[in-house]
């Protein structure tokens, strides 16, 4: 029953053809995901801890010009940005983002039954906003009151960080304090300072949302059995790759059935390393031109960190597989002719026939034995090392004289 061992053959192909895109995929996973310590080198490889503040205060403008508000002061200000650099440094942002890796990692290897983690950026915003008021009551000391024509020619609201004069009617102390105010009030920048598990939803519009590790209770097992995956998928490609190999009807067979399925999954994982740079380039573009332009660098340089170290281990994976199947298929080609070839027999043409097309030398085979009563010589046996050696003829037996028929010609 040939046909039930070739249907399993198909069956057993197709398995080992998953298992190893699988198997390379999950260990690429635990290679970025699998460890706190991975993404928090890739974050921070990526340089995006020197980027968030500035694009926070260009996304803040933005809301704020879109929203209509009368913000007290621009967040594209010099000064402004000073204040935010000065008090929302790198490296609370990175202590921040630390702590909240920690807490969902411990969550997702069932340390803990919840994240638990409260991240508390209320301190550096009330320290910004009180820099930002003290720049604006120094500079309002700093000027005139405004004359008549110069009042007149003020548009409301003004910026008291870029305004040429003070009004009469504005006190810079309490102009200063206002801002500070404004800023701690203020939607449009940092909107949570005081980050929990709790105050994180799936969707922040609906207010009975789910947190987000209620929603993704299945994420930690999901989680686990990714951390084994490699090892699982790695067995199985073996053991399918035997069996295809032992139950094809030739062993011949099956080792290239192997080998297309490894040189089938090799292609796919190295197509699959330019695609995906060409969608992490498709994704950047969108960025630039949707409402997240602002973050469009630092989300574009992690997500080009993460997708070199996840496609990039399986561009390695993909040449192995496909050099693996060239060494089989050179392996078939060179063993072609070792199996089941007949053995090879020196065949001695007929007398008389003329013509030698296998080039081997002929063997004088025609040899007559003149006894007499024969009137036709026998075939004798075939020549030995040693060259058969007629017995000499005596007067009295001397016989009719038969005519010795001509050698065979020697092909050289």
């Amino acid at each position: 029953m040939i046909w039930v061992r070739k249907g399993f053959v198909h069956l057993l192909a197709v398995v080992l053809f998953v298992a190893l895109l699988g198997g390379v995929a999950a260990l690429s996973l635990n290679r970025v995901f699998g460890q706190p310590a991975h993404l928090k080198a890739i974050l921070n490889d990526s340089g995006v801890y020197d980027q968030v503040t500035s694009a926070l205060l260009k996304q803040s403008q933005t809301n704020a010009d879109q929203s209509g508000s009368d913000s007290s002061v621009s967040f594209d200000n010099p000064v402004v940005q000073k204040s935010a650099q000065q008090n929302l440094t790198p490296d609370l942002l990175k202590q921040s983002a630390n702590t909240f890796i920690d807490a969902n990692y411990a969550w997702l290897q069932g340390k803990t039954a919840t994240p638990q983690f409260n991240i508390d950026l209320s301190g550096a915003k009330n320290s910004f906003a009180k820099q930002v008021g003290g720049a604006v009551t120094d500079h309002l000391k700093s000027l005139a009151v405004c004359t008549p024509p110069q009042l007149a020619s003020l548009q409301l609201p003004v910026d008291p960080l870029t305004i040429n004069c003070r009004p009469s009617t504005i006190d810079p102390a309490t102009e200063g304090a206002r801002v500070t105010d404004d800023i701690n009030s203020s939607t449009n920048f940092i909107n949570q300072p005081v980050i929990t598990p709790d105050s994180l939803s799936q969707n922040t519009k609906q207010s009975q949302s789910k947190p987000y590790y209620q929603s993704l209770a299945r994420l930690p097992h999901i989680y686990r059995l990714v951390q084994k995956l490699p090892l699982i998928l790695g067995a199985l490609s073996l053991l399918t790759a035997l069996g295809i190999i032992f139950i094809a009807p030739a062993k011949r067979k099956g080792w290239r059935r192997v080998g297309v399925v490894l040189a089938l999954a090799g292609l796919v994982l190295i197509i699959a390393k330019f695609v995906a740079d060409a969608a992490v380039t498709k994704v950047a573009d969108k960025l630039h031109s949707g409402p997240a332009n602002q973050l469009k660098q630092p989300t574009t340089n992690v997500a080009r960190h993460i997708e070199a170290q996840l496609f990039g281990f399986n561009l390695w994976f993909g040449a192995a597989f496909l050099a693996l199947a060239i060494i089989i298929f050179i392996w078939l080609r060179k063993t072609r002719g070792g199996a089941g070839k007949p053995l090879k027999t020196d065949k001695t043409p007929a007398a008389g026939n003329d013509n030698n097309l296998s080039g081997d030398p002929v063997v004088d085979d025609l040899a007559i034995d003149s006894t007499p009563g024969m009137d036709v010589a026998g075939p004798p046996p075939r020549a030995t090392t040693a060259p058969l050696v007629k017995p000499p003829i005596k007067a009295s037996d001397e016989a009719p004289k038969i005519k010795k028929p001509k050698r065979p010609r020697l092909i050289q």
